[in-house]
């Protein structure tokens, strides 16, 4: 089973929409396309192919989430790094990964050297003539791999878990039945795109259609104050993100704009959902998955 390239789609449905707001820029989904684009091409000058394993080490920016889209437009699979680990710890996924490369953000310019596979830099990439005999994916099938991530290995050494096509949509289908969706919805993306999380908000855009606001790291007041200025919808969030919320906007209420909080990565204290519900127009959906079982343990309006 396939489906069309949903960047390519996106672009064609809805090409004047906003995609992505990063700081002070903001991109259409036909910019956004042409960006991806260009990126792939320069990805293929430099020789990545469609299924090889492609390791990106960065902090959250635009270049990030454009190289995420360009490895899916030509068809490699992206490998996400947590950027809290060490040099030894990486090497050792680039093994487990079957790696071939790595793409870094300056940040992590220190790790070149010491890491076991050929790298490439954000600005390096960027510098890069464009392949121009290079081809788009015009589908993805379901089946094939689209990203890996690690486990957190707290019972062994971390494993790398393969995520297909077919996950990130079903995954985004569920998002949109539990949560409902609006073609108003911006989407605040303040977690980590090298986490599941982050990257599913990547997916979650192309499938809606949907406006992301991407934040390098998380800060509960500028948060809040592009809550307040009703420049986001929905929100995703893990127990101490919300707290940090909480404890700066104190007495004041979110406005009716905001109609989602998504809370996961584990049980959150009572007292937590109830002080989100004193909110009054906010919307708390917390998800929880402990092994086997999704629970939607909390919502109100």
């Amino acid at each position: 089973m396939k489906i069309p390239n949903w960047i390519k789609q996106r672009a064609y449905l809805t090409p004047n929409r906003p995609a992505i707001t990063y700081e002070e820029q903001t991109l259409t989904f036909f910019e956004l396309y042409e960006r991806v684009s260009q990126t792939a091409g320069k990805l293929a000058k430099l020789g990545v192919k469609q299924g090889e394993h492609i390791g990106v080490l960065s902090k959250n920016q635009l270049d990030f989430a454009i190289l995420l889209y360009a490895l899916q437009h030509i068809g490699a699979i992206s490998v996400l790094i947590n950027t809290r680990l060490s040099a030894a710890e990486i090497n050792f996924q680039l093994t487990e990964a079957k790696i071939n490369r790595m793409i870094l953000d300056h940040a992590f310019l220190q790790y070149r050297d010491q890491l076991e596979v050929p790298t490439v830099l954000f600005s390096e990439l960027d510098q890069t003539e464009e392949n121009n005999l290079f081809k788009e994916m015009d589908y993805f099938q379901m089946e094939d791999v689209c990203s890996m991530m690690f486990t957190s290995g707290t019972t062994g050494n971390p494993k790398a878990v393969q995520q297909s096509y077919q996950n990130h949509w079903w995954s985004a289908i569920g998002s949109a039945l539990n949560l409902g969706l609006s073609e108003k919805d911006t989407w605040m993306c303040a977690v980590p795109l090298f986490h599941i999380s982050g990257y599913s908000i990547l997916i979650k855009s192309m499938v809606y259609g949907m406006h992301v606001r991407l934040y390098h790291q998380f800060n509960p007041s500028q948060i809040n104050q592009d809550i307040v200025e009703e420049k986001g919808s929905i929100l995703s969030v893990v127990t101490t993100m919300a707290t940090q919320l909480l404890d700066e906007i104190r007495e004041s209420s979110y406005p009716s704009s905001f109609r989602c909080m998504l809370l996961g990565g584990g049980p959150a204290p009572l007292s937590i959902l109830e002080a989100c519900k004193r909110k009054k127009h906010s919307c708390i959906s917390y998800l929880w998955n402990d092994g086997n079982r999704f629970a939607n343990c909390y919502s109100c309006t």
